[in-house]
């Protein structure tokens, strides 16, 4: 990872959850079709790594689930756009690719099946 892009008055969670979420993008990046135990490894190697503490394991198994279907887990919006020009400095786009993807996913969640009829239809 790079240097970390913060402003003067970020606190301390805001770094954790930066440097978190950095250390989540690149794993995302890297495991796409791995078999997920080999994944969680991977992602506690490289908390350890950033100094990070120990997290739960509901935490990590769902980290690890989205990484290994290729997509970057986001603990929030200003954590991915500070984390993102951490992993990618210099990115010219506004919109960020690990943002891209949960907002793609949260619309599939969303979507109606054609066989189920909203509220309104009833």
């Amino acid at each position: 990872m790079t240097e970390e892009p913060f402003e003067p008055g970020h606190d301390e969670r805001e770094r954790h959850r930066v440097a978190m979420q950095a250390v989540i993008i690149e794993l995302a990046e890297r495991s796409g079709g791995r078999p997920v135990p080999e994944v969680v490894a991977d992602l506690e190697r490289s908390l350890a790594a950033q100094g990070l503490p120990q997290q739960p394991h509901s935490w990590v198994m769902a980290v690890a689930q989205d990484a290994a279907n290729g997509h970057a887990y986001v603990e929030s919006y200003e954590a991915v756009r500070d984390a993102e020009e951490m992993v990618h400095p210099g990115h010219e786009s506004d919109t960020h690719p690990s943002l891209e993807s949960w907002e793609r996913r949260e619309e599939e969640s969303q979507m109606i099946p054609p066989d189920v009829p909203d509220d309104d239809a009833r």
